[in-house]
């Protein structure tokens, strides 16, 4: 997260006071851990659209729902 926060303008785009309160993303990827901490409680819903279950085996998913959930949780990069 250290890395891909700042690759993507996230600090820059906090410091312009875009801090993304009232908006809902949807994350189509190869699912989430539930249990990871910048996903607990964050998540609202989930979907299979493969028949694979929505567990993240790979941690793809995993990586890009935090990236997007980090905010809300207090963390800064």
């Amino acid at each position: 997260m250290s890395q891909s926060v700042p690759q993507i303008g996230a600090p820059a785009a906090w410091q312009a006071g875009h801090t993304g309160k009232g908006t809902t993303v949807a994350v189509l990827d190869t699912g989430y851990d539930a249990g990871h901490p910048d996903l607990n409680g964050i998540v609202k819903g989930e979907k299979d659209f493969t028949s694979e279950g929505t567990t993240d085996v790979i941690g793809h998913g995993t990586h890009v729902a935090s990236t997007v959930a980090v905010w809300p949780r207090g963390r800064t990069w």
